[in-house]
């Protein structure tokens, strides 16, 4: 009677542990692929050096802002300036050239726009009116 219930006991014993280490690893496992999911699927918001001055020659002091999701394959392109030489062909251009550049960088194959571009109109910190042209586009490979 003794030994069959010090089998029992370590076999319940036995069970308990191995359960708990599985769960364990499982759990490790489901958090590491957790991680790379929500690095893939973050929004990388990136300034960029205007290396586009031959696209926009009216603006001189414009800066480039991009949120990139790399899962999707999502571009935001930010082009802001002061409201008195904004050129809209000027920063459609500039966003066509970075776009072109960013698909051979990347080894994208090409790009649609998701939505109809939009450009607003605001006050800086210091009062100075300014304008920002956004461009919102998937990229395929």
């Amino acid at each position: 009677m003794k030994k069959l219930l010090l089998v029992t006991v370590l076999t319940l014993v036995s069970i308990f542990s191995a359960s708990i280490i599985a769960q364990e690893a499982m759990n490790q496992s489901f958090d590491e692929a957790v991680d790379e999911d929500v690095t893939a699927t973050t929004v990388r918001i990136i300034d960029l050096e205007d290396t586009f001055g031959d696209q926009h020659p009216t603006a001189k002091n414009v800066k480039l802002t991009m949120e990139y999701v790399p899962f999707t394959g999502e571009v935001r392109l930010h082009y802001v300036c002061m409201a008195g030489v904004f050129d809209q062909g000027e920063a459609m251009n500039t966003s066509m050239a970075f776009f072109e550049q960013f698909a051979v960088e990347n080894k994208y194959k090409h790009y649609a726009h998701r939505e109809k571009d939009k450009t607003r109109y605001f006050k800086d910190s210091r009062g100075i009116r300014m304008t920002e042209y956004i461009v919102y586009v998937m990229f395929t490979k």
